[in-house]
């Protein structure tokens, strides 16, 4: 670079040297400001991952406190009574039109006396309508945030009923302390609650996907033992449990528990005078070979079919 700098000045005249160094200079200039610009973005994004931490923080302890709070209502309420506490829990409040009628299927069965005594575990900013629990006679209690929530529940409830969905999942499940999803809180609640002496029933729960964890398997293992009632929604799922090696001797079948909703069954059935396939797609990455796999063979099935109807089912409410 000094070579060609001192070749330039011996050969430009001077009039032109100078408006070449000030370009020069106005070069470093320049780069300057580009790494000035750099570590003022490199500084904002590091403004933006704390801020977004402190607000997870936040959060994280308005939940807790939220849950704690209400375990305590649960408490002097079953003390008020004089009768058993039971938590329902499942994928409930997350927008999923299924899982809110399994929910609701479970309460419809309950009668007064008993619904007085249960709290529906709904997913915090749900959308769903809770109005509709309360109105029953239930009642709402929100997602624990730490292990401590999790004990806390094992020792106000008697009992908790896992009412349906695809919550075997062990793609949720890992030892991180603050993972309250519900796969992975289908195993830690469970486990909490057999370790307090209280009752576990999971009604028509099922598995989205092939089971391969083996730490899974073990405690997947000690909740089928040790629940009151275990039952599946479908054969898939069970072949699931026995490809991971889960002993399913005490595990019974049922069907979905959606086809048991009494407002469902009321509603007037009018046969169409043709082919009508209903489709319910859920579109995550996932699950895109499956259902293109399902879509072929539905297509096949209705080629020569030319008055055959596919209807899309929302998957989320609202959708």
């Amino acid at each position: 670079m000094g070579l060609l700098r001192n070749t330039r000045d011996r050969f430009l005249p001077a009039s032109n040297r100078t408006t070449v160094e000030r370009s020069d200079q106005q070069l470093r200039e320049l780069a300057v400001l580009r790494s000035q610009l750099d570590d003022t973005r490199h500084l904002v994004e590091q403004l933006k991952r704390e801020l977004a931490s402190a607000q997870r923080e936040q959060l994280f302890e308005q939940r807790r406190m939220t849950c704690l709070a209400e375990c305590s209502q649960v408490a002097a309420h079953a003390q008020r009574v004089g009768e058993k506490a039971v938590l329902l829990a499942g994928w409930y409040g997350a927008g999923n039109t299924g899982d809110d009628l399994m929910m609701e299927t479970m309460l419809s069965f309950a009668p007064a006396e008993v619904r007085r005594n249960v709290w529906v575990l709904m997913a915090a900013g749900t959308s769903y309508d809770v109005g509709r629990i309360y109105s029953c006679g239930a009642h709402v209690i929100h997602y624990p945030a730490t292990p401590h929530d999790v004990d806390a529940l094992a020792q106000v409830f008697d009992a908790v009923v896992w009412g349906g969905g695809a919550i075997i999942d062990d793609r949720q499940y890992n030892e991180e302390t603050r993972n309250v999803s519900t796969g992975n809180l289908f195993i830690r609640l469970s486990e909490a609650m057999l370790a307090a002496g209280k009752a576990v029933f999971a009604c028509g729960v099922s598995s989205g996907n092939d089971l391969t964890t083996a730490a899974y398997a073990a405690h997947l293992q000690g909740v089928v033992d040790g629940s009151t009632w275990f039952s599946l929604r479908d054969a898939y799922s069970g072949d699931a449990l026995r490809q991971l090696g889960v002993e399913s001797t005490r595990i019974s079948a049922t069907e979905d528990i959606v086809f048991a909703n009494k407002e469902l069954s009321a509603l007037a059935y009018h046969a169409p005078d043709h082919t009508v396939i209903g489709m319910l797609p859920f579109y995550v990455p996932e699950f895109h070979k499956v259902n293109r796999a399902v879509l072929d063979r539905i297509l096949a099935s209705i080629a020569d079919d030319e008055s055959a109807e596919i209807r899309l089912i929302p998957f989320y409410r609202g959708a």
